[in-house]
Order: structure tokens, then C-alpha cells, then sequence
């Protein structure tokens, strides 16, 4: 509840009128959605792979609820707003580096932490069970208001500067369809019987494990979330000593006053910081060794 409220509080800093493009969403998505891609990709790779048990390769195939998948909606997203934006196209194709330095920095940081998630995975694939109750329910609870308020922006904040072509087929794909879920129905429109569908395949996958096992996928979700909050901690304090800026320029903003790109331009700082500096967080045990690759990258 804390770790939501915390992103509900921040959310007006990627949206009008403080930011007069997608820029500085563009750049959270990037991090944040390669999470799953991460824990996905590592699912799929235990399918495909025969050295695994058919328990393991089990606890897998019921947490694959058709319809979740959230990583093929995450790369039409990303190729729209990249469009949108005017980058190349490579900066749109999650895992590979840019020529551009904010762009590097937040992708180094979120292959960091990706990282361990697919040796997490692959070492104990009983723990995809973490990510994908995490992860999931996030998009069915909190991730289905975040639509609503993203979408509210108006097609003119997420689509413009795109050609007549280009337009009609970003209403087909649309830029926030990482949100959204196929199942969902005009009599069913949150699509709550994929997500009841999810739960019992989840609480079956649940039963194929041993008191130990669902012992370190409750500490591992955990460690999810204390994470996540520790992140949103560091840029609260990196942004301290801006506070008085900020808020100046939010009245600007507000009045219509200030320069288009400025809150594009403070988010950018606040991820340089966050690939730079986030060796120095107080963050869980299991986040040592992405602590000493941050500091061999710094």
C-alpha cells in the first residue's frame, strides 16, 4: 500500500502540465518493464530447456495464464513512444546499448537488477513465483487506475509529432497497451476473471511446493517490494535539495511558464543518479552482488 502510494504521489511529474512529452515515462517504463521481460523471458527459457524437472517445468506452466504476458505489449510500446519521441529505433529494442549517455545509464542499471532476476530464476524456478504474483497482481490493481490517469493525458500528449500513417497504426497498437489486458470485456472491462484465473493457477502451482520453498517465495516477494521502496527512498533524498526548485517550477508549469523540456530534463538526472549511485542504498542481502557490479560500472 505504501510502495502505491508512493508512485500515485510522483505519477504527475511524467504528465501535463509538467512535462510536455512522454519523455521522463518513456524513461520509467524502460526500467520498470524490463522486470518482466526478466522473469518471463527466464520462464519461457525453463520450458525450452530439458535439464529441468517436470515439478519445476510444472510450477511454470501454471503460472503462464494466457493473457498476462506483459513483454510483447512492452516492446509496441516503446517502439510508439520512441517514434513519438523522435529516438532511433534501437532505443526502443530492450537489452541493447544507445549512443546516448541517460540512455546507457538506465539501461546499465536495469540489466543489473534484471540480471540477478534471471539467475534468481534459473537457479530456483519455484521463484518466478514472487515475481509473477508481484508483478501481475501490480497490473490488475494499481496498474489498472495508473491507465486511467496515463490516459488522460490525451492521444496529443502520447501520439503527436507522428505522421498520418503512423498515427493510424498507434491507435491499432496504442502507446499504454502495456496496461491493458486482452481479456478484458465491455461486461467484464478490469478482465477479473483472468486475474481470478491467475489466482488458482497460482494457489495449484503453490501446492507443488515444500514449507521451505513457499518460505523463500513469500521473503522473495517481499524483497520486491522493499526494494522498489528503497529506490523510490533514494530519489526522494537525491531530490532534496531541488525541492524549492521544484516546486518554483511546478507554479510555473502550471502558469504555463516554463521551458517544455525541464522536467524531462530532471528526470533524466534523477535515473543518472540512480545508475551511479545505487551502491550506496540500504538495500536486502541479495542485492549485494548488483551493488559491486554498480560500483565496477561507476
Amino acid at each position: 500500500m505504501s510502495l502505491n502510494k508512493s508512485i500515485l504521489a510522483r505519477l504527475p511529474l511524467c504528465l501535463p502540465p509538467h512535462a510536455s512529452d512522454p519523455t521522463a515515462y518513456y524513461i520509467g517504463i524502460l526500467v520498470y518493464g524490463q522486470i518482466y521481460v526478466a522473469f518471463e523471458s527466464a520462464m519461457a527459457h525453463i520450458l525450452n530447456c530439458n535439464t529441468y524437472s517436470e515439478r519445476d517445468q510444472d510450477v511454470i506452466r501454471r503460472l503462464q495464464v494466457s493473457g498476462l504476458a506483459r513483454s510483447e505489449k512492452l516492446k509496441h510500446d516503446l517502439e510508439l513512444l520512441a517514434k513519438r519521441l523522435k529516438l532511433p529505433p534501437s532505443y526502443a529494442d530492450i537489452g541493447k546499448g544507445t549512443n546516448t549517455e541517460i540512455f546507457e545509464a538506465v539501461r546499465g542499471a536495469a540489466k543489473q537488477y534484471t540480471s540477478h532476476i534471471s539467475r534468481n530464476i534459473t537457479e530456483k524456478p519455484y521463484l518466478a513465483m514472487a515475481y509473477a504474483w508481484t508483478m501481475y497482481l501490480a497490473m490488475f490493481n494499481g496498474g489498472r487506475y495508473l491507465l486511467r490517469v496515463l490516459a488522460a493525458a490525451g492521444s496529443d500528449f502520447w501520439l503527436e509529432n507522428m505522421d498520418a500513417e503512423q498515427q493510424e497504426t498507434s491507435q491499432e497498437v496504442e502507446a499504454l497497451s502495456f496496461w491493458k489486458f486482452d481479456a478484458a470485456t465491455h461486461a467484464d472491462p478490469e478482465a477479473n476473471k483472468l486475474k481470478f484465473e491467475f489466482k488458482t493457477r497460482f494457489d495449484e502451482a503453490s501446492e507443488l511446493l515444500n514449507d521451505t520453498e513457499r518460505a523463500e517465495v513469500v521473503q522473495e516477494a517481499k524483497t520486491i517490494f522493499e526494494t522498489c521502496v528503497n529506490m523510490i527512498t533514494f530519489l526522494d533524498e537525491y531530490m532534496a535539495d531541488q525541492k524549492d526548485q521544484l516546486e518554483a517550477v511546478a507554479q510555473q508549469a502550471a502558469a504555463g511558464e516554463v521551458s517544455s523540456s525541464w522536467f524531462g530534463q530532471a528526470a533524466t538526472s534523477m535515473w543518472q543518479g540512480l545508475a551511479s549511485r545505487l551502491a550506496t542504498l540500504n538495500v536486502p542481502s541479495w542485492s549485494t552482488s548488483l551493488r559491486n557490479e554498480v560500483e565496477v560500472m561507476e
